[in-house]
C-alpha cells in the first residue's frame, strides 16, 4: 500500500486532529516551503522547509498553515515492508511522531529528491514498473532519513560536545559567545562554523531553542509562574521571554500552559 502526494495548501487553512494512518499506515512528509503548525496528541510543533516528519500508524495529527504563504509539502502514506520498519521507527520527538530538522544538511537534498521522484512515478503510473519505481524512491528516502537520524561517530565533534555541555550547565545564567567558545578553547568564528556544519544553527539560536524546550516542560509540569520560569532559564525580562516563546510556539506562555 503506497500513496504519494505533492500539495500546496493556502494560508489560514486548518484541519482537525485525525488519525490519517488508521492504525495501519505510516505518514512520511517533507516540507518544501512555507510553515505550518502541526497539532499532535497533546503537543504542537511548527514545521518549516527542510523538516522531515514521520507519523506512526497510531499517531494523531492536524495542522494550521502559518504566515501569508502557502505550505508546500510532499508526503507519502505507506504500509512499509517489514524490512523497512527499522528505518522509519526512529526515536519519537512527541508521541507517535518524529521530527528531523535537516535544513542545510546534505541529506535533505537526497530525501527531497527521492520523495519527489516517488510522487512523479506514482502520479504518472501507467505500467506495473512505475509503482515499483515509486517504492524504490520511497525506500531511498527512508534510507537517507535513517542516515540523517543516526550520524556516525565521525560526524561528532568533541569540541561541540563540550560547548553544548556548558550550555546545559549554565542555561539559567547569562551565556556569552566568548564563554561558550572558551568552554572548548576555540575561537568564536570556529564555534559558529561547528554549529552551522553539525547542527545547522547558530550558537545563540541553539541556546534559545534549549531554553524554550525547558520552558515548555516547566509550563506543562510545574506550577511555577511565568516570571519564575523566565528567570530560571536566563531571561530576567519576562516580556522578552514571552515574545521569544511566542515566536517558537505561536502561543504566549500562559496560552501554552492552558493548552497543555
Amino acid at each position: 500500500m503506497l500513496s504519494c502526494y505533492l500539495s500546496e495548501i493556502p494560508p489560514g487553512r486548518t484541519t482537525p486532529i485525525i488519525n490519517p494512518g488508521g492504525g495501519r499506515l505510516w505518514a512520511l512528509g517533507v516540507t518544501l516551503s512555507g510553515r505550518a503548525e502541526q497539532f499532535l496528541r497533546g503537543d504542537r510543533v511548527i514545521v518549516e522547509p527542510g523538516d522531515v516528519t514521520i507519523l506512526k500508524p497510531n499517531g494523531l495529527c492536524g495542522w494550521r498553515v502559518l504566515d501569508e504563504k502557502s505550505w508546500k509539502l510532499t508526503y507519502a502514506m505507506l504500509l512499509p515492508k517489514s524490512s523497512w520498519v527499522s528505518l522509519l521507527d526512529l526515536p519519537e520527538t512527541f508521541q507517535d511522531f518524529c521530527l528531523l530538522r535537516l535544513r542545510g544538511r546534505a541529506e535533505i537534498k537526497h530525501i527531497r529528491r527521492a520523495m519527489l521522484e516517488a510522487y512523479a512515478h506514482y502520479a504518472g503510473v501507467t505500467r506495473p514498473q512505475d509503482m515499483r519505481l515509486a517504492w524504490n524512491s520511497i525506500e531511498k528516502a527512508a534510507l537517507w532519513i535513517n542516515l540523517a537520524a543516526h550520524p556516525t561517530e565521525e560526524t561528532r565533534d568533541p569540541r561541540l560536545d563540550r560547548i553544548t555541555a556548558y550550555i546545559r550547565k549554565y542555561i539559567g545564567k547569562a551565556i556569552s559567545l566568548h564563554d561558550m567558545a572558551g568552554a572548548a578553547d576555540v575561537s568564536i568564528s570556529t564555534m559558529h562554523l561547528l554549529f552551522r556544519r553539525r547542527l545547522n544553527t547558530s550558537p545563540m539560536a541553539y541556546v534559545e531553542g534549549e531554553r524554550m524546550k525547558i520552558a515548555s516542560e516547566m509550563l506543562k509540569n510545574t506550577n511555577l509562574s511565568v516570571k519564575e520560569i523566565s528567570f530560571s532559564i536566563g531571561y530576567p525580562d519576562q516580556r522578552y521571554f514571552a515574545s521569544r516563546f511566542r515566536h517558537h510556539t505561536s502561543h504566549s506562555p500562559s496560552e501554552y500552559r492552558i493548552l497543555h
